[in-house]
């Protein structure tokens, strides 16, 4: 009867880790589209489209190091399947020469790398992500069930990560930061798991994925503490001597980054010199996100995640903390937090993302805490629950704080399918304007667009008018040959930049007396930079005869100053 019990108990425990891990899953999934064809994250073309090129180029030398080349290399397999999987299905794609990529090196150069012909490559790279940030939530789960010795407060935990909003908006775009969380975390389990069980696969196992976290991010070989930690607890079950114990074990997990990484080798001289850009970048800063290190970065990053977690669990988080260093676990599950935020918190840079590995440790230590808590209030209760007949209300009044915190996570989880489901509807201005003109009241029109707009190829083929891609300021002098144009607000966004204010207001001016149509509302376009859901303005031009207008008056108009074999139609 016990064995049966013991099984029924593991099958419940299964099944609703695998809900949550679903639930999480699909909630990611249904936003992976957003903005698509057009990119909503400037850093997605470093990783995604360099993948691209190496798929295109058959060149593996990423020749860019700012990122190590771990999630590059993944994209890459995953670019390969979808390429196969487009031969076999798009009639229209004929092969790797189909695929236009605007180099990503040349970005300094006045490159524009946010234009993708075939943005279905990156909705998958983008679900690679979202099972990524799913696997990290299962990772919590080990690590706060293994701390706490209880499925309960091990699927708390992960419940947590599962539907924060900041860990789910960042599963939705190509970058290094999931994937390290997940190496990070896996890292930390397997050194809790040798420091438990000392099996020197284990340890093994931690040095390997504090390998493979170093080669999404550079910042993450300070996870290397885990193991490390974990090794000079257990040192006296090694022959050789602690100094030499962990050199072996820093130089296996830097072996596993060279190995991920050739080439940061063969091409030296680019690797050290980006390298060095990044140090120099993070300690100098980055614009609007230069903060002050130390203290004022420390409590910066505090308050973001207090904004996902909320004060009352951000205190319990604290009293977590403070109760798992009573263990040797809970030292290793400290270890790597707190050098982290430490050290990162000494940068001037203040981007929030760098940070998103510290998500779980809040999360496990929120369990830990909700886990005393509990013990305590069942103590309390003990006399209470012993005078009460019914079972159902003694397991009420046992785990009331357990039920408290499962519904907070389930008006959480609630609400984030509602914002994944709003999201996944969401149409971007561009998009919208191209079916206003469809739908607008007369077809045979010319319709000029800014070029400034950066209309994708694919919202183009769309639409059933003749048109034609011009500079924003060149409108004035050619109205005569458009009935429309399409354009829109101007901002750099840069309060600093007087040169780019002034570009923009001349740009806004141009046109400001001129009749609008129609508007989309967004935001405004960045000029040197990508955007996204810009303002759009409809404004009419002259009208021309209608015997002077046809769908042949402007074929061969280029789509893109970029890509001049893209033609209009």
């Amino acid at each position: 009867n016990t064995s049966k019990k013991l099984r029924s108990s593991l099958k419940i425990e299964y099944v609703i880790l695998f809900l949550v891990l679903i639930f999480a899953l699909v909630i990611r999934l249904t936003g992976i589209g957003k903005g698509l064809p057009y990119l909503h994250h400037y850093d997605e073309p470093f990783i995604a489209s360099r993948a691209l090129l190496m798929l295109k180029e058959s060149d593996f030398n990423p020749h860019w190091f700012q990122y190590p080349g771990l999630m590059i290399y993944l994209n890459m397999i995953v670019d390969v399947l979808h390429y196969l999987y487009l031969m076999g299905k798009e009639a229209t794609f004929t092969g790797v020469q189909d695929l236009i990529i605007d180099n990503p090196t040349m970005v300094q150069k006045g490159g524009f790398i946010w234009t993708i012909s075939h943005p279905s490559f990156f909705l998958w790279n983008r679900g690679l992500v979202a099972l990524m940030g799913t696997v990290c939530i299962y990772f919590t789960y080990l690590i706060g069930k293994k701390y706490t010795d209880s499925f309960v407060f091990g699927l708390i935990a992960a419940a947590l990560l599962a539907f924060s909003s900041t860990m789910i908006e960042h599963s939705r775009y190509i970058t290094p930061n999931l994937s390290g969380v997940l190496f990070v975390l896996a890292a930390v389990y397997y050194a809790m798991q040798f420091n438990a069980d000392k099996r020197n696969h284990y340890l093994l196992l931690s040095l390997i994925f504090s390998g493979l976290a170093i080669s999404t991010k550079y910042n993450f070989a300070l996870c290397l503490i885990a193991p490390l930690l974990s090794y000079w607890m257990n040192s006296k079950k090694f022959k050789i001597d602690v100094i030499s114990g962990s050199v072996v074990c820093v130089a296996i997990g830097v072996i596993v980054f060279f190995i991920i990484n050739p080439f940061t080798i063969i091409d030296l001289d680019q690797f050290l010199a980006d390298m060095g850009k990044q140090v120099k970048h993070y300690k100098s800063g980055h614009g609007s996100h230069t903060i002050e290190p130390g203290f004022t970065h420390f409590k910066f990053q505090i308050n973001q995640f207090t904004n996902d977690f909320g004060e009352i669990l951000m205190i319990t988080s604290l009293i977590g903390l403070i109760i798992t260093i009573k263990k040797k676990n809970g030292w290793i599950l400290l270890s790597f937090a707190a050098v982290y935020m430490l050290y990162m918190s000494r940068q001037k840079v203040d981007f929030h993302r760098n940070f998103l590995v510290i998500y779980p440790f809040i999360a496990i230590w929120i369990a830990v805490s909700i886990q005393s808590i509990t013990q305590y209030i069942e103590g309390l209760n003990h006399e209470i629950s012993a005078s009460i007949n019914s079972r159902i209300t003694q397991l009420l009044v046992k785990n009331v704080f357990i039920i408290i915190i499962g519904l907070m996570i389930s008006y959480d989880a609630v609400a984030e399918l509602k914002k994944a489901q709003k999201l996944s509807k969401h149409i971007e201005t561009r998009t919208k304007v191209i079916d206003y003109l469809n739908n607008y009241k007369r077809s045979n029109v010319k319709v000029a667009f800014a070029k400034e707009l950066r209309m994708h190829r694919q919202d183009l083929l769309k639409l059933n008018l003749s048109y034609a891609i011009i500079d924003h300021m060149d409108f004035k002098n050619r109205s005569s040959e458009f009935d429309l144009f399409v354009s829109g607000k101007f901002g750099s966004g840069n309060k600093n930049n007087k040169n780019l204010r002034k570009k923009d207001s001349i740009y806004n001016a141009e046109y400001s007396n001129k009749s609008k149509i129609k508007t989309i509302k967004g935001r405004t376009i960045n000029l040197k930079r990508f955007h996204k859901d810009p303002t759009i303005f409809v404004y009419q031009g002259a009208p021309l005869a209608p015997d002077m207008v046809s769908a042949n008056s402007i074929n061969g108009w280029y789509i893109s100053s970029h890509h001049p074999e893209n033609t209009g139609h």
